[in-house]
């Protein structure tokens, strides 16, 4: 993080605690200012190209005081053999939204919390579009979010609508 007073960063922090593969992470400080971080991991480590070895999944940690300490990160239990691409946000009932992929069968998940990143909802697909793999075949993507000023929260990730996957 960038000192206020100083203009200069502060010693840098391992939230994965865990000596694995990590990859393609994505913050969120929240209206609490509590600091949320979501990040690809595998228990196999490293890949290429910006890319952990499967199995992978999503991992989530927060900190409670700027970013000075962490929470033991979660792992987010996916029916998935793959779990790629997470990104972050909160919308305007501050609600924390975690987006991501599900491989090999190409669908977008979401989790949502309601409680800051304490408790989390089971995981959910979003309907109407399927991820980019079974199109582009690359790990080199990743999806975003950003919230405008009414707190709608919006995705933008390399995927299909339903229905046109073999445009």
């Amino acid at each position: 993080k960038l000192a206020k007073d100083s203009g200069r960063w502060t010693t840098a922090n391992d939230i994965s605690i865990l000596d694995v593969g990590t990859a393609k992470p994505d913050l969120l400080i929240d209206e609490q200012q509590i600091v949320h971080a979501v990040w690809e991991t595998s228990n196999e480590g490293g890949g290429s190209y910006g890319a952990v070895s499967k199995p992978v999944y999503i991992s989530y940690a927060r900190s409670l005081d700027g970013g000075a300490s962490w929470l033991e990160p979660i792992k987010f239990n996916s029916v998935q053999e793959e779990s790629r691409n997470p990104a972050i946000a909160q919308d305007r009932n501050e609600q924390i939204l975690v987006v991501w992929s599900g491989l090999p069968e190409d669908q977008i998940y979401y989790r949502i919390s309601s409680s800051g990143g304490e408790d989390w909802s089971a995981s959910s697909i979003i309907p109407g579009i399927s991820g980019g793999w079974s199109v582009y075949n690359t790990m080199l993507d990743s999806s975003n979010m950003a919230v405008d000023s009414d707190g709608i929260v919006h995705l933008v990730l390399v995927g299909r609508l339903a229905g046109l996957e073999d445009r």
